[in-house]
């Protein structure tokens, strides 16, 4: 009987070690398209890390069986032929040893390798990469906490635990699904060499490589788009075309004339900020003779779009008498109050044109800036689909239902809500959450979140709570905070009473004291908000939050956690400690703009730039944060003065 149960045990020990020697195998069909490839070397890279083994992508067209397991990627299993929807990612374990991940696939634009393809988001679908990615997530916990190889967050098995199932199927709920994650272009770092200190200046291979190690990362959080909607602002170049030829599409300007502003600008910025004559019948028939045009040459489904977004800025907003006519201002009421009804019945005319020539045709365009308030007088007609850019302390669900009774029927939500990101932990991230949830209910078919920094050290849980929830709009906001404490272990109680902490500030002390700042102004808007804390900080923030944020960290440090765990958990440490000094600095900045200011103030503003200065070129590469859009944009107006009391002091001693 001993031998008998030595000799069982011995043979189950024989075929655990034969389980977890099994050869894993990447598949991919010979003929494959960049979303392919690029899928099974990712699948085959996180593999790598959870198992220990070489795995290589081998270009098949075959199936392959027997006691290796195998991976087949864009490939179907035999007798799955039911079509695919529009970017839908599905994913099957047929055995604890063959796997099928598969999905609807577009590379509808040409790069120079799959790298540029991957990273196309307006015009590559990558339903078989978004398997992969809910495979990894769903089957093996891999999550990604942040861009770059470091922000993978796994656990290595001996061998892969695969369970049989049926077919998991994702199809997102947003036909487009978009977060800009800037910080990382090299023309804005050019543009700006002169407010970047020289260390903090990247060398271009390292500007690609954030750049790619961005994209890479909105794709493993599924972001996306299935449909192309055709936006941005409409007539920046438009001047140079019909500047001479037709003056009269463009908007009188305060100085009485057509076309952009009179200015000393030598870099030419104003010239894209004109305005349009929106009452003009003859812009309105030049912009659908354009489209039509354009239709004809691309003959895609895209191209039913039609783009009418007003330039960006102030200047130039059209002051001849029809225009005005179309306003529907209060008596007393400044110019730029309320523009709405000017520009809905510009684009209704667009539509009423359109539909001539093509009963499919959409005009998009922005609910923003002066016009971002609902019409008084005009409805919105059927074919004109509105991204709204709502500052982010509104009552947004109000917002949306004064503007369905204008009669908006298609709209997408394109917010600055990011923008308030700086150094310090934002603690928006409820709020995002709770807007972007209020949106799908009044069906947002789209996002497009503009102004992420690349501030992944203070803004790292807005970023991630954000993209899950376009994953799977269905999960609360506590699921998802819980997710992302839960990637820090034992730590992520700690770690969620960090972030609480921030959230509650925000909420309860600088929400007040923001909106108290908005009384004086015409209207909202996220970039004033960062401004308006920048400026008074010290009314915001006090030491007593760092102390506490530290002491919170401390404990998490002390946890039993990962090698990876305590990284992060240390970056969080350096990270307050930074934002400590950042708003010590700009509370010290911020007192030498009053006149016949003390020398003594000069000196410690001068001191406290330092600190930070020497602590960042300390910390840079400890900090996932876009240095040059921390310098060169965020706190550019900051530096300067720096730079201004600099020379000063020198020129008096």
């Amino acid at each position: 009987m001993k031998f008998l149960l030595i000799t069982i045990f011995m043979g189950m020990l024989m075929m655990e070690n034969t389980y977890a020697e099994k050869k894993i195998n990447v598949y991919v069909p010979r003929k494959s398209d960049s979303v392919k490839r690029f899928a099974a070397e990712e699948l085959a890279k996180h593999l790598r890390l959870i198992t220990g083994q070489q795995i290589f992508v081998n270009a098949t067209g075959e199936s392959k069986t027997g006691d290796d397991i195998n991976f087949f990627v864009g490939m179907r299993p035999a007798g799955e032929d039911r079509a695919l929807k529009s970017e839908e990612a599905r994913y099957l374990i047929r055995d604890s040893g063959t796997v099928y991940l598969y999905g609807d696939d577009e590379v509808r634009s040409r790069g120079k390798d799959d790298a540029e393809e991957i990273a196309d988001w307006r015009y590559t679908r990558t339903g078989t990469l978004s398997a992969v990615y809910n495979f990894l997530e769903n089957e093996l916990g891999v999550h990604w906490i942040e861009p770059g190889d470091k922000g993978i967050i796994y656990r290595e098995m001996k061998k892969l635990e695969l369970k049989p199932s049926g077919i998991f199927s994702w199809v997102p709920k947003f036909q487009q699904r978009h977060i800009r994650l800037g910080g990382w272009k090299m023309k804005f770092i050019d543009s700006k060499k002169e407010s970047i200190p020289s260390e903090f200046i990247p060398a271009e291979k390292e500007v690609d490589e954030k750049n790619f190690e961005n994209a890479v990362w909105y794709r493993r959080m599924r972001l996306g788009r299935g449909l192309l909607l055709d936006y941005r602002h409409a007539f920046t170049e438009w001047w140079d075309e019909y500047g001479k030829s037709n003056p009269e599409y463009f908007g009188l300007n305060e100085q009485g004339k057509r076309g952009p502003p009179v200015s000393k600008n030598k870099k030419g910025e104003l010239k894209a900020r004109f305005k349009m004559c929106v009452s003009n019948p003859g812009l309105i028939k030049e912009i659908v003779r354009k489209w039509q045009k354009n239709l004809k040459v691309t003959n895609l489904k895209d191209a039913h779009i039609i783009n009418a977004c007003e330039n960006d800025g102030t200047p130039g907003f059209c002051r001849c008498e029809k225009c005005m006519a179309l306003d529907t201002r209060i008596e007393g009421e400044n110019f730029y109050a309320h523009l709405t009804d000017r520009y809905i019945y510009f684009w209704n005319e667009i539509i009423k044109e359109a539909v001539k020539y093509d009963k499919d045709a959409k005009v998009v365009a922005y609910a923003y800036s002066y016009y971002y308030y609902p019409p008084r007088r005009e409805k919105v007609l059927p074919g004109v689909i509105l991204g709204f850019v709502p500052p982010l302390l509104i009552n947004l669900n109000e917002y949306f239902s004064v503007w369905e009774k204008a009669g908006v029927k298609e709209m997408f939500l394109r917010p600055n809500q990011l923008a308030i990101s700086t150094a310090v932990t934002a603690g928006t991230e409820r709020l995002v959450f709770n807007d972007f949830i209020i949106a799908l209910k009044h069906g947002a078919v789209a996002t497009d979140y503009d102004c992420g920094f690349g501030f992944w050290n203070s803004s790292g849980m807005l970023y991630y709570i954000l993209a899950k929830a376009h994953t799977d709009p269905g999960k609360t906001f506590e699921y998802w905070e819980d997710e992302y404490c839960s990637l820090f272990g034992e730590a992520s109680s700690y770690i969620k009473e960090y972030y609480s902490m921030w959230r509650e500030i925000f909420e309860k002390r600088n929400v007040p004291l923001i909106m108290e700042k908005y009384k004086e102004k015409i209207r909202m808007d996220d970039t004033d908000t960062r401004y308006i804390m920048l400026n008074d900080i010290e009314r915001y923030y006090n030491e007593k939050d760092f102390e506490k944020g530290a002491e919170i960290l401390n404990k998490a440090f002390k946890c039993n956690v990962s090698k990876n765990q305590k990284e992060n958990i240390e970056k969080l440490i350096t990270g307050n400690e930074h934002a400590r000094l950042t708003v010590a600095f700009l509370k010290e900045v911020n007192c030498i703009d009053e006149k016949n200011v003390m020398e003594e103030n000069k000196e410690k503003a001068l001191e406290a730039a330092g600190k930070l200065l020497d602590f960042r070129r300390e910390n840079k590469n400890k900090i996932n944060m876009s240095w040059p859009v921390l310098f060169g944009y965020v706190e550019f107006l900051y530096w300067k003065k720096i730079e201004k009391l600099r020379k000063t002091t020198e020129e008096k001693k």
